[in-house]
């Protein structure tokens, strides 16, 4: 039975294409200025160096980067006001699920903040963690949370839009993991997260 959910926030909670771009864009404009690349040559930089970086965090100590410098320049200065709205599916399907959530997400404080305020789920959360210098591996944050609310990783669920950050050890560890995509690529997915009940029925009653 499941006693509780973990999501990640970008892709998750939300899938809007232009706020998405808008935040690969600032991460490109970020890592050209701090590592003195142009732009027309970003792609193929990235394409050489992303099996060293499994994930945006390990860009950043391998460069030396402070992630409260990454947070800010590339998260703090959009207003997903601009892209987000109120959703009301969502909140329903949080009412229904009546769990404890919650986000752990590599955007910063404030952002995280802003982004369940305008979807309308902030007092459904229970605490959303962003990924700082002293909290940087997910697993581990899904681990101490689970042992602050005294529950097995079997009787947790992880939801996420990317299985090797946010899933694929959470799944090696025991816990319930729910992908959200596209593609039929790997155990258990859904295309939205508005097809969450149905899943989370299926680990509770199969």
């Amino acid at each position: 039975m499941i006693k509780l959910l973990i999501l990640d926030q970008e892709g998750t909670l939300y899938k809007n294409k232009r706020l998405l771009y808008k935040i690969r864009e600032n991460t490109q404009e970020f890592f050209c200025k701090k590592l003195s690349i142009d732009k027309e040559d970003y792609s193929e930089w990235y394409s050489k160096n992303k099996k060293d970086f499994p994930n945006i965090f390990e860009a950043l100590k391998r460069f030396n980067i402070p992630i409260v410098e990454y947070h800010s320049q590339v998260f703090d200065t959009v207003n997903p006001g601009n892209y987000l709205k109120k959703d009301l599916n969502l909140i329903k399907i949080f009412k229904k699920l009546n769990l404890p959530i919650y986000v752990v997400t590599s955007s910063s404080k404030n952002y995280s903040k802003k982004v369940l305020e305008i979807l309308g789920i902030s007092g459904l959360v229970k605490e959303a963690i962003s990924l700082s210098k002293e909290e940087q591996n997910k697993i581990k944050i899904y681990s101490k949370i689970i042992t602050t609310e005294k529950l097995a990783s079997n009787e947790v669920c992880v939801v996420g839009d990317n299985w090797d950050t946010d899933l694929k050890e959470a799944k090696e560890e025991g816990f319930k993991t729910i992908l959200i995509g596209e593609n039929d690529d790997k155990p258990f997915f859904i295309k939205s997260i508005h097809n969450l009940l149905p899943a989370i029925d299926q680990f509770n009653y199969p």
